[in-house]
This record gives C-alpha cells, sequence and structure tokens, in this order.
C-alpha cells in the first residue's frame, strides 16, 4: 500500500519520512532529507475520522497503529502546506500487554512436566508474529530450534509440542503454547525437596535491558534523556503442583518495588489444593526517563533477588 495507490482510491494520502528507532530522531533544528530513512503514509482526518499513519513495511502490524520503531518520531508530511515537523502517534501503557503463565508439576522420580504459554498484544506482536510465521512453515526441527530458547529460559529442558495463533490475524492476540519435560530447578527426596523460581529481577526486565546497558555505560555523565519504547505492562505467573504427598511452605509476601518510574508487585499464594502460584506484575508507564529515573532504577534492581527458592 503506498500513497499513490491511496489517492486512486479517493483517499488523500501523503508520504511521510521519519527516521526510525532506534537510530536518533531527527533534530528539529537541523533540517535536511539525509536525516530520514524511512517512509510512512498520512492519511488526514476525514469525516472526524484520524489521522491515520500507516507503514507500508510492518506487514505484522495492522494499519490501525505503527510498529513501535515508528511511534513518537519527529515526521515529515510531503505537502507543500507543511511547514514543520510533526510527532507521529505513540501508545498508552495499556495497549502494550506481555504476560506468560507458565504451569510445573514437579515428578518423583519422573521428568517434570511444563506447560508455557506466552501471550503478546500491542507492540509485543511485532516481535512476537515474525516468529510464529515462522513456525508456521517449520518442520519439526525447525520448531525446536526455534521454541527451545525460550523454553530454555525458564529451565525447563525437552520441547516435545506446541501450538500457537494464526500470525496473519492482525486484528487478534498472539499467542505461542509450549509443552514439554524436564525442569532443571527442581529436585525431589524422600525427605522433601525444592524448586527455583524466577525472582522479581527475572520478570520481564529484559524489555527494559538496553536502557540499563546503556546507563552502566555512560552513568553519571548523561544529560538528556533515555528512550526506549514502548510503555508496557507485563506479567509473569508461575503455578506450581506439588508431587502426590509432598506440600509446599507459606512464603512471605514481598513488597512492591519501584523501579525509577515503573512498579513491580509480587503475590504469592497457596491454594486447597496445595499447589503453589507466584505473579508477578510490572508496569513501565514511560518510553522516556530522565538519567535520575535510570539511576533509580538501577539501584533497585542490583538489590533485587534473581531466584525465589520454595
Amino acid at each position: 500500500m503506498c500513497s499513490s495507490d491511496l489517492a486512486e482510491a479517493g483517499i488523500p494520502a501523503k508520504p511521510a519520512l521519519i527516521t526510525a528507532w532506534p537510530r536518533a530522531d531527527v533534530v528539529p533544528d537541523e533540517p535536511g532529507l539525509e536525516a530520514f530513512e524511512r517512509v510512512l503514509v498520512y492519511i488526514p482526518p476525514m469525516n472526524g475520522i484520524g489521522p491515520l499513519w500507516i507503514d507500508p513495511a510492518a506487514v505484522f502490524t495492522p494499519v490501525l497503529r505503527l510498529p513501535v520503531i515508528d511511534q513518537d518520531r519527529s515526521a515529515l508530511i510531503i505537502d507543500p502546506a507543511t511547514a514543520q515537523l510533526v510527532r507521529t502517534p505513540g501508545s498508552a501503557v495499556q495497549a502494550n500487554v506481555y504476560s506468560s503463565v507458565v504451569e510445573l508439576h514437579l515428578g518423583d522420580g519422573a521428568p517434570s512436566k511444563v506447560n508455557f504459554k506466552i501471550d503478546a498484544a500491542g507492540s509485543f506482536q511485532d516481535l512476537i508474529r515474525p516468529v510464529i510465521a515462522r513456525l508456521e512453515i517449520a518442520d519439526e526441527e525447525g520448531k525446536q530450534q526455534l521454541l527451545t530458547p525460550s523454553f530454555r529460559s525458564i529451565e525447563a529442558r525437552q520441547v516435545q509440542s506446541s501450538k500457537f495463533s494464526d500470525p496473519h490475524k492482525l486484528l487478534e492476540k498472539s499467542w505461542v503454547e509450549i509443552e514439554g519435560e524436564g525442569y532443571g530447578g527442581s529436585a525431589v527426596t524422600d525427605d522433601g525437596g525444592y524448586v527455583d523460581l524466577p525472582g522479581p529481577v527475572h520478570v520481564n526486565l529484559q524489555s527494559l535491558a538496553p536502557l540499563m546497558t546503556l546507563a552502566q555505560e555512560g552513568e553519571g555523565t548523561r544529560s538528556f534523556d533515555f528512550y526506549i519504547p514502548p510503555p508496557f505492562m507485563s506479567g509473569e505467573e508461575w503455578h506450581v503442583f506439588p508431587p502426590a504427598g509432598y506440600r509446599f511452605k507459606p512464603v512471605p509476601p514481598e513488597a512492591a518495588i519501584t523501579l525509577g518510574p515503573a512498579m513491580l508487585k509480587t503475590n504469592t499464594r497457596i491454594d486447597e489444593d496445595g499447589t503453589f502460584w507466584l505473579t508477578y506484575a510490572l508496569v513501565s508507564p514511560k518510553d522516556r526517563l530522565t538519567p535520575k529515573e535510570v539511576e533509580s532504577l538501577l539501584a533497585a534492581v542490583r538489590g533485587m533477588a534473581s531466584k525465589l527458592k520454595i
């Protein structure tokens, strides 16, 4: 889809130039076409609806929003009436949601059974849909190669089967579900046992990892904001089933942790059936952080645990 095709259909579309993230945004005081490297399509408001921005190259992003690399960027609309740069639309924290659920059945003398499901909405779909498209056409060996790194990231061992959403239905949520066996962080003996679950430092802080890496490299010297899109919400849930005849000890509740402008909440409980629940909820409401906010985030992360033993 391009502006000329839309114009033929009677829709007054115009090209718009941007520089996509992670490259530095255009400096408004230093104009020049060489500063731009990506072309979007801009459709001005019509009948009280819009404007609408489209990235023709984003095959896995619906036309209702821009991919995350194009959001909140300076844009030059190619129009004689254009006198200055405008901003492309960003996205709200509620629109970008990542969640994962791990169901772990601990084995007594047999490998543990693991079910791992990931759900993605908004900008997280820009990351997961291309992977699902590769899964869709992969043979069993190819699926193993694509899924094993994610399965190993939760210390599960062997992928046995998988299911996933249709990557071409762009108005629906994206999801992947993996079944397998084996869990590295557990042991069961006649006298008891343990299971290691991810601590607070694990929960989707990989989304902030580029920011933290930059901060550590230039800590104390930076005077301008850090930019890492998008604002997001993420949740990680573990549901652990003990072997027959075993029970979990109570785990003290964890206090909410402030990570600069972000907030991480932890909840644990033991149900009447003896199963254990661990839930993390992380909200990062901003895509621009000041150096002081990054320092606060780093200080909090350094004091967080990487494992929770039950």
